[in-house]
């Protein structure tokens, strides 16, 4: 990243940033999950959820999906709908897809504000590298990003 970046380099970019984005919304479900004192006890199907919203949904509206799912997640055991908890936690993928389908609806929903310092320093590279520090990779599905 140091030299030119070439359109030789497109593919492995692209990767690079599918995996960073996959990773960060893995990272922040689990990190929603343990504030509710949850498990990710689903991560195989997590995964593939987060894989398809973020090719079509902004970073900062999926991860708002998993702080709803989160809280859902915990509604459910809390209200006996989930047999225990790790049910509760079960239900989190099917939920964070339901957050996002009823997101999509509300033009104006919230969305998750980044803390700078808790961006990953693979981020930053390919924002101030490829962007010129515009932190596009959040507010854009990765299918714009890519274009």
């Amino acid at each position: 990243m140091d030299t030119e970046v070439g359109i030789g380099d497109e593919e492995t970019l692209v990767t690079i940033i599918r995996e960073n984005a996959e990773d960060e919304a893995i990272q922040y479900a689990e990190d929603q999950l343990y504030r509710h004192n949850m498990d990710m006890t689903a991560e195989a199907k997590t995964r593939e959820v987060m894989r398809s919203l973020i090719e079509t949904t902004p970073l900062e509206s999926t991860l708002a999906s998993s702080w709803e799912a989160a809280k859902s997640s915990r509604r459910a055991f809390d209200e006996k709908i989930a047999n225990n908890r790790k049910h509760a936690s079960n239900m989190f993928p099917n939920a964070v897809l339901r957050r996002a389908t009823a997101r999509a609806a509300k033009p104006d929903a919230r969305v998750v504000n980044r803390n700078p310092e808790q961006v990953s320093r693979l981020s930053r590279v390919l924002h101030d590298r490829i962007f010129g520090g515009d932190d596009a990779f959040f507010g854009w599905p990765l299918s714009r990003y890519y274009a």
